[in-house]
């Protein structure tokens, strides 16, 4: 499942149900779930009360902790492997530089998953 929310400054793009509940969750904003699917917020509110995911609000204190650049995208995605699902953050920067780059994150562990482009780490000298 592809779920994406797109930065404010990417406005007029359609906002997807499950990252814009969890969006609406942590931040309290009734405004973003508002069109969201039935379904998916009912997965997303189960994965977050249940502790499956945390917060896209967590989600990104920590991204901006670790990485320099701004965000552009946040998808939520259900993976599954093997016998068992998982949740994933897609997340989109952009650096100082104009360079994009694609993190995974493990949505409850906050783990890089995997990383596309060149993301620079803060405290790196890359």
């Amino acid at each position: 499942m592809r779920t994406p929310v797109r930065h404010p400054a990417l406005r007029g793009r359609r906002r997807s149900a499950v990252a814009a509940l969890v969006l609406g969750l942590s931040l309290g904003l009734g405004a973003y779930v508002a069109h969201a699917d039935d379904d998916d917020h009912e997965q997303a509110l189960a994965a977050l009360r249940s502790g499956e995911i945390v917060s896209l609000r967590e989600m990104l204190g920590e991204v901006e902790r670790r990485f320099i650049g701004q965000v552009l995208q946040v998808e939520l995605e259900k993976q599954r492997e093997g016998g068992r699902h998982f949740w994933i953050y897609e997340i989109k920067l952009i650096d100082p530089n104009g360079n994009v780059s694609k993190l995974e994150f493990d949505a409850k562990t906050k783990e890089v998953l995997k990383m596309k482009g060149q993301a620079r780490r803060r405290g790196s000298e890359q």
